[in-house]
């Protein structure tokens, strides 16, 4: 409410125009501890008397221990816990809404939060501020918003990898007051005044096998419930029961099987909590499935839960619309069945005027399904829809609206075409539900507000069945905005409903899902590689079919030049360093002739123990005291110089080199009295 909010801004400024530091120290002392005694006290009487729930209590708690730390501050240790008591504040909030204003409020406190901490350790790292200070929170700002933006997408990764076990909130009520246009379980004649419209969204349903430009133009209701008693003022449901529909091991709740007259219809729907156990569909119910463990029926076909639900619900359901053939809906032939006429004519005492309306309507007339058109557009044609109701209390309702006002609002038309039919003795009830709702195009579903509420009227025909009328001039007369306000506001619903799907209702199938789809996306991949690669070796593989067909007249030149390759390639192997030269004097050169210094000494059976230097290596091999191996020291003092000294080899160092690695390859050295077999750790690095 305003209260709190005009309070609490009166708090603030309270608090940072007046500060504890003017206070005497005792004055200060004592109002800490009256504060900390008085507040659990009001913790206790918010609970009992104010607050909606021990949450809303701690809330309140918070509220008013930031306010007062917020005055008493003194020092930089009362800033911290200022900081701390915000946090707290921040996780409250998220624990009581859903509203996508959560994610700004959560991105921009951790923004200034980050940017905040790192001011406070600077000032009590720093007490001695110079005039260096002053700058200080403006170079820190951007570094505050890097590390804010790494934590925020560490955040996102956290969110969507952590296994999700259910909706993490709690959520509210929604509240409706008199004379506001919504659903209602009573239609009720009689009221005066202008009737307000209530903008707010009740379900969005979603109709995946009907295209845009269909559902923007088709007359869709989602019928709740059905009455069939009615006083002189109000329709009611009469107690004939609730029964248990049957239900499939997964869920599914079947209510009839299609007749096939009528189109199936899939609906998406999700429900907000408006305060009733009803559920909504497009009338001719057929089956049902939703996260309910227990569902009730009744003889009118009204769908409802045990208990209301206190927060959003998502469910399936599949109807078959009505068929709109007269030559299949009229005729006179059939009785109707006595169940169906002991509930659905029963009349109070009516007006004479009333009886006689209904006479004249439908003289000459046998066709139930004819008189009910008659009176139909006798009510849309010559009545007003208006939601400024008069009433003239020497009248009854139905008499005042026929006859005296001739305006009124949905319920007095459903109400007026139930009883006029009832009169001339055919079966027909009045129901309450929502119409059509506006299509938003940017998220592809239908926004059903509750200024979209709405009565009709079912009449029994029977050919038919139960078949749907509507008498009231405003039925399908509501037009969506299209102006830019209207627009935006269709944009801003859609994101919002993106936001509740992948952020509030994310659980731990979505992430299933997700594990599946990136899954098969991979295999995709994969599989695209393996293709391209098969690709490209068929068309190498055709090109060099080609190539040799194109030369098949040169085949001895085709064969000698091969021949000439590989004899070149082999002698290169044999011949260390391109016939004793080396490429380069440092880095990979060096590399290059140590190793073959040491895969040359390796095959004469002299191999390196764990733990030697090049240089404890070289002298144990000449301490052999073998001609032909004199020559590895110098080599391996060359390697030093190039590998760790920078030092370029001459040409005759180059030479020098390859003449002693080509003399311990051709040479027969006896290694056998060589230490045992070690590893090879000195290797120099690439």
């Amino acid at each position: 409410g305003p209260v709190e909010p005009l309070l609490f801004g009166l708090g603030l400024v309270l608090g940072f125009h007046g500060e504890a530091r003017s206070l005497s120290p005792h004055v200060r002392r004592i109002s800490q501890r009256v504060a900390t005694a008085l507040l659990p006290l009001f913790l206790v009487a918010d609970v009992l008397f104010l607050a909606d729930s021990l949450l809303h209590g701690l809330i309140h708690l918070l509220t008013l221990l930031g306010l007062l730390k917020l005055f008493l501050r003194t020092d930089d240790r009362d800033y911290r816990d200022l900081y701390i008591i915000s946090f707290f504040q921040l996780v409250a909030a998220s624990a009581i809404t859903t509203s996508m204003a959560f994610l700004v409020i959560f991105v921009v406190y951790l923004f200034l939060g980050t940017w905040v901490f790192l001011l406070l350790h600077l000032k009590r790292e720093a007490p001695d501020r110079g005039p260096e200070w002053t700058a200080m929170p403006g170079r820190l700002l951007p570094t505050s918003l890097v590390v804010s933006t790494m934590a925020l997408l560490l955040t996102a990764l956290l969110f969507v990898a952590i296994p999700r076990t259910g909706r993490p909130y709690l959520p509210g009520r929604a509240m409706a007051g008199p004379l506001v246009v919504g659903f209602s379980e009573k239609v009720e004649l009689g009221s005066f005044g202008t009737i307000q419209t209530e903008s707010s969204v009740v379900m969005r349903i979603r109709l995946p096998n009907m295209r845009p430009e269909e559902v923007q133009h088709a007359p869709l209701r989602w019928r709740g419930v059905a009455f069939d008693r009615f006083d002189g003022v109000a329709w009611t449901l009469s107690d004939q029961g609730r029964e248990a529909p049957e239900r499939s091991r997964g869920g599914l709740a079947t209510f009839g099987t299609p007749s096939g007259a009528g189109r199936l219809l899939r609906q998406e729907i999700v429900l907000e909590p408006i305060g009733t156990q009803v559920l909504f569909a497009a009338p001719r119910l057929m089956q049902l499935l939703g996260p309910f463990p227990r569902l009730f029926t009744d003889a009118a076909g009204t769908v409802s839960l045990p208990s209301s639900p206190v927060g959003r619900v998502s469910y399936l359901a599949l109807s078959e619309l009505e068929g709109t053939e007269p030559g299949a809906l009229g005729g006179a032939g059939g009785a109707f069945p006595d169940a169906i006429r002991e509930a659905y004519l029963q009349l109070p005492p009516i007006a004479p005027r009333v009886r006689a309306l209904a006479e004249e309507l439908a003289r000459g007339v046998r066709d139930p399904y004819e008189v009910a058109r008659r009176v139909e557009a006798h009510l849309r044609e010559g009545y007003r829809y208006s939601l400024d109701l008069k009433r003239d209390s020497r009248y009854d309702p139905l008499e005042d609206f026929l006859f005296v006002q001739r305006a009124g609002n949905c319920e007095y038309f459903a109400a007026s075409m139930s009883v006029l039919l009832r009169a001339v003795g055919v079966p027909a009830r009045v129901v309450n539900g929502f119409q059509r709702g506006e299509w938003n195009e940017y998220g592809g579903y239908l926004a059903v507000r509750q200024r979209d509420a709405h009565s009709w009227v079912e009449v029994y025909l029977p050919r038919a069945g139960w078949v749907t009328f509507d008498p009231s001039p405003r039925a399908g007369a509501d037009a969506a905005r299209d102006n830019m306000f209207a627009r935006l506001s269709r944009y801003l619903d859609s994101i919002a409903v993106r936001w509740d799907r992948y952020v509030v209702s994310y659980n731990l199938s979505d992430q299933l899902h997700m594990v599946s789809v990136a899954r098969r996306r991979a295999d995709l991949l994969r599989w695209r590689g393996l293709e391209l690669v098969r690709g490209m070796e068929r068309a190498a593989d055709a090109a060099v079919r080609a190539l040799v067909a194109s030369l098949r007249g040169s085949g001895l030149l085709v064969l000698a030049l091969v021949g000439t390759a590989v004899g070149l390639l082999v002698a290169l192997r044999k011949r260390p360093f391109g016939g004793g030269r080396l490429r380069g004097s440092g880095g990979q050169g060096s590399v290059r002739f140590y190793r073959e210094l040491l895969r040359v000494l390796e095959r004469k059976g002299f191999v390196t123990r764990t733990g030697m230097t090049p240089r404890e290596f070289a002298e144990d091999v000449e301490a052999r005291g073998q001609s032909d191996l004199v020559g590895v020291s110098q080599v391996v003092d060359l390697y030093y110089g190039v590998r760790y000294g920078g030092r370029h080899l001459s040409e005759s160092e180059r030479q020098q080199i390859a003449g002693t690695i080509r003399r311990l390859a051709d040479a027969r050295v006896d290694g056998s009295t060589t230490p045992a077999r070690g590893t090879l750790p000195l290797s120099p690095p690439h």
